[in-house]
């Protein structure tokens, strides 16, 4: 039997902007009440490119972990290269381990 294998690895790299601060009465349309309502709030801000956001999303920012110094998950994959699998390197998987 013949069969095609490849080899995946996934490595996990977390970065975290500084902290900012938010005033909840400084954003009149906000009607909820808790921290958690206005963190999905801020994250709706955050999709429609809000300006009031922007520090939170592109502000300055550092590295707080990289499974790179550690080791990733790896992974078989057996199955046949196909141009319609772009998402997946090409690759049609049939099976993995």
């Amino acid at each position: 039997m013949k069969i095609q294998v490849r080899h995946l690895e996934q490595y996990t790299v977390i970065v975290a902007t500084d902290p900012a601060e938010f005033n909840t009465e400084d954003f009149e349309d906000f009607v909820g009440e808790t921290e958690e309502e206005f963190l999905h709030y801020l994250q709706e801000l955050m999709f429609e490119q809000d300006e009031r956001v922007y520090d939170l999303e592109y502000g300055d920012s550092e590295k707080i972990y990289d499974s790179r110094t550690k080791s990733g998950d790896t992974w078989l994959d057996c199955g046949v290269p196909n141009e319609n699998f772009g998402k997946n390197g090409y690759f049609q998987t049939n099976f993995s381990t």
